[in-house]
């Protein structure tokens, strides 16, 4: 059917649906008014639907019928129109064929799928016929179409769909050592056509890397979209055997399939969360346990799985399974852990309701995992899954939560104490920031002791909250916010949030509203909301938080943590003037309060330093910057993963201000840190390296910008797969150190490959579009100048769009096109360009500025060459005024003497 006449047929259809059965006759009639055909199409499904409300979703019923070695083979000959070649595939119900469709000028390959004979009796053909109207509307690059059906001579009903010449998506993976995030990205085209599926009322229900197969070029394809419930056995009667009473594979079928209830989209989502896990560890979640069906579907209804990151350890077949993925088993196991497992693992809980509650939700959270962002996701808190856990380590169990209560009672009864002792209060804070530090650095599902995770400490104290001092609330609540704080940090919102919410009304019940205690609540609440994405109401809390602080007896500490706090939510929203001034009030009070050497204070002058430099105020970034290092190298040391974050900011800073001989030392010291703590192939070392790369080449050190880009590059691609966009980066910068040493035409190949990873994944106006475009121009200059400024104009129209016409960058990609245009003889459009330039440049930092300096000689050039001389003389003595103070590059201080002795040289000729 037309895609457009289905698209009408589905629309009437679904209308009918939503009116009582008395009236869709008359709506019916009243919408396919001249159209006998639309009217009999619809009120055929309408008819099918009252006799078989699951007439989408339960799978085409079989009548007996021949065993599959019994089926005839038309091999050779034809099925309709079209010459069958061979057959390719079997089921209980019918065949599949390999067939070529003939016609005038043009033959291509096809499928064939044809039931048996006599299987199909008259309801079922009706019913078949329905469901192929179904399909007909399905459309999807990445499913394979329907592409025409009919009846075979002998009255046996057959459709026709694309071929795909490809391999089962797990084989293609491991063919290739994909990694992660490639296995990933492919894994979300997947979720993309099973939820275009959803959409048009079909549901697959035997999703397997069989039915996924991914052509040369790595496009996947899914087949058997309904199809399967022609050429799948199913029983009328209940077999002694039920797999041959149910559509699907017992290995990635859904509980609900096994036990026969009802199927919905979620049956889908858990076959999904399956070949998730698979393509990720090499493994299936429920492998069976027998032979015995009976046994697998226990196992699936009642045992909960083991996590992916669990999964890739151990066993011989380990090292084997994580090669294939571009890692070892200890790298696999960080890389899934977290995240990875609790995406995984929420789409193949037992119960439907409590998995993604569709495809595309399942895909956005690997894209968040993705992009680095917070996953909707969470892991299962206590339940099926801790109750097994707590029965197999009661003992362990037991002797670590109670390590945990003596430490988190001591830091209440101290807490409590200080009230009447400041001192008191202090220890108590720093032994509870101690605590909470060992619990984010652990993460939810690593053992702190032999056997037990922090999530499980975390839990097991909060089951016994309700028991816990019921005539001393004060007490209820600080334990609360400990454990809260304790959530918080392993990146698990919804229990922080129930804890924080409590605390907070135990606060309000007993204590006087300005009372710090109360904000403090206020201020962990709205972070946790936060955190979990719900900025309106973490604002409005911390807003309040800050106000009771600020009307009432404040606690600088309190008060600092809410202003910090708040900061970041209005950072988040793009308000950076507001945002600069709540980090800066934070700072003070931080200060005054904790010293120089505390995490507090190097976190708030870490945020601040941030703003300034989304603010173009580079020098004040750096100053907060170093001023955050120096503070959290002296809490928790050098090596510490906060460290080094700072620190890499700080030498991003210093590129910002030209200061590229600074940032080289910055990156340098961090690599050789990065490199003895956590290799040389982990993701943070890689991008250290891509940064050093591109300052080197800031620095014209072509070839060790050259060596190092190449080291990050093989790197990467041995964790992402050859494919990932993010390679395109590194393809980039590669190209700009073999530019710097005149090899052109290497440089230019580069970048395509570069560009050729980057477009099928990023809108055209991502900045890494821009430098990819000037790296380009650079390379084609001297033999395609048309096209170099082409390229030039198209990154300053990225950057414009991305970043605005005054932003540094901006004025940068302008003034690289003008040295374009200058070099072209076209000195006006240059004149304008640097002139738009220098104001944007000025505004954005200190008149002293290396790009400033640089900026104001252009200007002085490209007047002398329109004929100005005074305007140029008068603009190159602003420019050597200016060189005084210090900052510009030597190259350009010669190049202002140069054009200064021109000057003079012409003065004295006229």
């Amino acid at each position: 059917m037309d895609p457009r006449r289905w698209a009408r047929v589905e629309a009437v259809f679904l209308a009918a649906l939503d009116r009582s059965e008395d009236t869709r006759g008359a709506y019916v009639e009243a919408e396919c008014a001249g159209d006998a055909d639309l009217r009999e199409q619809v009120l055929g499904m309408l008819d099918q639907h009252t006799r078989d409300p699951d007439f989408l979703e339960e799978p085409v019923a079989r009548v007996g019928g021949m065993t599959p070695e019994d089926a005839p083979d038309p091999s050779g000959g034809r099925i309709g129109a079209y010459r069958v070649v061979r057959r390719v595939g079997q089921g209980g119900m019918g065949d599949v064929f390999l067939a070529v469709q003939e016609g005038d000028g043009f033959s291509r390959s096809v499928a064939v799928k044809v039931m048996r004979p006599g299987v199909g009796t008259e309801d079922r053909i009706r019913r078949f016929q329905v469901e192929r109207s179904i399909l007909a509307g399905l459309s999807h690059p990445n499913i394979a179409s329907m592409l025409d059906g009919g009846v075979t001579d002998d009255g046996r009903p057959y459709l026709v769909m694309e071929f795909v010449d490809g391999i089962p998506i797990d084989r293609y993976c491991d063919e290739r050592a994909l990694g992660v995030d490639a296995r990933l990205t492919l894994f979300r085209t997947v979720c993309e056509a099973v939820q275009y599926a959803h959409q048009n009322l079909v549901l697959h229900r035997d999703l397997k890397p069989a039915n996924i197969l991914v052509t040369a070029d790595g496009v996947p394809t899914l087949l058997d979209f309904g199809v399967a419930k022609l050429v799948e056995p199913y029983a009328d009667d209940p077999a002694p055997t039920r797999t041959a009473a149910r559509m699907l594979t017992p290995e990635y079928a859904a509980p609900e399939q096994l036990s026969g209830a009802a199927v919905s989209t979620a049956t889908d989502v858990f076959s999904l969360g399956v070949l998730l896990y698979e393509l990720l560890t090499g493994r299936r979640p429920h492998p069976p346990k027998s032979d015995a069906w009976d046994a697998t579907e226990r196992a699936r209804l009642e045992d909960a799985a083991e996590a992916p990151s669990a999964a890739v350890f151990g066993g011989d077949a380990a090292a084997e399974r994580a090669r294939a993925r571009g890692s070892d088993p200890a790298r696999l196991r960080r890389r899934l852990s977290g995240d990875l497992d609790t995406i995984v693992l929420a789409a193949i809980r037992t119960e439907p309701e409590r998995r993604y509650p569709s495809a595309a939700a399942l895909s956005d959270d690997v894209r968040r995992h993705l992009e680095g962002l917070p996953v909707h996701a969470r892991p299962d808190t206590v339940g099926y899954r801790m109750g097994k856990f707590v029965r197999r380590n009661a003992l362990s169990l037991g002797a670590a939560a109670a390590v945990f209560v003596a430490l988190a009672g001591a830091t209440i009864f101290s807490v409590d104490q200080s009230r009447r002792v400041a001192a008191e209060r202090d220890r108590a804070l720093e032994v509870r920031g101690f605590l909470l530090e060992m619990f984010g650095a652990t993460g939810p599902d690593q053992a702190t002791g032999d056997s037990v995770t922090a999530r499980a400490l975390l839990d097991r104290q909060a089951e016994a909250l309700d028991d816990l001092w019921p005539d001393r609330p004060v007490l209820r609540a600080e334990m609360m916010m400990v454990l809260a704080e304790g959530y918080d940090r392993l990146g698990l919102p919804a229990p922080a949030d129930t804890l924080a919410a409590a605390a907070l009304a135990l606060r309000r019940g007993e204590l006087d509203e300005d009372h710090p205690d109360v904000a403090a609540a206020l201020t962990l609440l709205g972070w946790v909301r936060y955190q979990a994405g719900d900025a309106a109401a973490a604002e409005s809390l911390l807003r309040e938080a800050v106000g009771l602080q600020e009307s009432g007896s404040a606690d600088a500490r309190v008060l600092s943590r809410a202003l910090n706090d708040l900061g970041v939510v209005r950072e988040a929203a793009g308000d950076y003037d507001e945002a600069e001034s709540l980090y800066t009030r934070a700072l003070e009070h931080r200060r005054a309060v904790f010293g120089p050497g505390h995490r507090a204070v190097a976190v708030t002058a870490s945020n601040l330093s941030v703003i300034r430099y989304r603010q173009g105020r580079f020098e004040e970034a750096v100053a907060a910057a170093t001023e955050a290092l120096d503070a959290m190298r002296a809490a928790v040391g050098p090596d510490h993963q906060r460290s080094v974050v700072i620190q890499s900011n700080l030498a991003a800073f210093q590129v910002a201000m030209g200061d590229n001989a600074g940032a080289v030392g910055v990156y340098r010291d961090l690599l050789e840190r990065q490199e003895r703590i956590q290799g040389p192939d982990h993701p943070v070392t890689i991008r250290v390296l891509s940064s050093l790369s591109s300052v080197l080449a800031n620095e014209a050190e072509w070839t060790e910008a050259e060596s190092t880009v190449r080291r990050a590059l093989a790197a990467q691609r041995a964790q992402l797969g050859p494919d990932h966009p993010q390679n395109g980066v590194l393809l980039v910068r590669l190209a700009q150190a073999l530019n710097g040493q005149e090899r052109f035409e290497e440089a230019a190949q580069a970048v395509d490959e570069g560009l050729a990873l980057y477009r099928p994944a990023l809108p055209p106006d991502h900045p890494v579009f821009a430098e990819a475009y000037e790296t380009l121009a650079d390379a084609v200059e001297a033999t395609e100048p048309d096209r170099a400024e082409t390229l030039h104009r198209g990154a300053l129209a990225v950057l414009e769009t991305r970043n605005g016409a005054d932003h540094p960058a901006t004025a940068i990609a302008r003034t690289r096109l003008a040295d374009r245009l200058k070099a072209r003889g076209r000195y006006a459009d240059a004149a304008d360009l640097y002139r738009n330039a220098h104001a944007a440049l000025v505004a954005a930092h200190d008149p002293d500025h290396p790009f400033v300096h640089r900026t104001r000689v252009r200007i002085a050039e490209v007047r002398r060459l329109l004929g100005d001389a005074a305007g140029a003389d008068s603009v190159l003595a602003a420019a050597e005024a200016a060189f005084a103070a210090g900052g510009a590059e030597p190259h350009i201080v010669a190049l202002a003497d140069t054009l200064r002795r021109l000057l003079d040289a012409e003065a004295g000729r006229r």
